[in-house]
């Protein structure tokens, strides 16, 4: 029996409970860190194509790559300080992967953010990855994504290979170590590419919580 929806399901239920009690507290944030795991307990998934929304207002299929490559999704937040923090690092990691079949996609997960903020943010920023909207949180769901930064890496066959931190940087909220002494999306990236046997893995992400589905506008619903 597969039951990877089933746990879709609880892990969505939990974090929208968990949001509405208190989300101040270690406790509470290492959990919703952690909620990712359940979903991998019965193994690796094999997920479709996803149809999301560009910075153009186009839509667009995201399917996987050729060969041994990989899709990375990085869920951001456009006033989140630590995700616009970790822009730097994400644009050195695709300068590195992507000529090696690595793709980088930013997903805007406030529902509440318009194309032309969107945009606007890629170039504060200096964007130059991939950027798309996903007001409607259907990537947000099929990837069990919870806080902004959060990576998930997939496959050429789709199955997620890892997801969480980009790197230990942040102890937690508003502390950082001297310096970085674990590379976790680049480890990964970098046994994707040299063609190493993947185990899939998760880390506790370190961020802002990805607002809910319900907190949408009703002009953006």
């Amino acid at each position: 029996m597969n039951t990877a929806p089933y746990a879709h399901c609880l892990v969505r239920a939990v974090v929208k409970i968990l949001r509405k009690i208190d989300h101040r507290t270690r406790s509470l944030r290492c959990l919703i860190g952690i909620l990712p795991l359940l979903l991998n307990a019965g193994g690796s998934e094999s997920l479709p194509p996803f149809e999301v929304v560009d910075i153009e207002a186009r839509k667009t299929t995201v399917g996987a790559p050729r060969g041994r490559g990989a899709n990375v999704f990085i869920f951001i937040l456009r006033d989140c300080p630590l995700s616009n923090q970790y822009q730097p690092t994400i644009r050195r990691l695709a300068e590195a992967f992507e000529p090696l079949g690595i793709r980088f996609h930013l997903i805007h997960t406030d529902p509440n953010t318009t194309v032309e903020e969107a945009r606007h943010h890629a170039e504060e920023y200096a964007i130059r990855e991939s950027v798309y909207l996903d007001p409607k949180h259907e990537l947000v769901e099929k990837l069990s994504a919870t806080i902004s930064p959060e990576a998930v890496v997939l496959s050429s066959t789709n199955q997620k290979l890892y997801q969480g931190r980009i790197n230990n940087l942040y102890v937690k909220l508003g502390q950082k170590r001297f310096r970085v002494t674990q590379h976790d999306l680049k480890k990964t990236l970098t046994d994707i590419t040299a063609g190493r046997e993947i185990v899939p893995r998760t880390t506790p992400a370190i961020g802002c919580f990805i607002p809910t589905r319900e907190s949408a506008l009703p002009q953006a619903r």
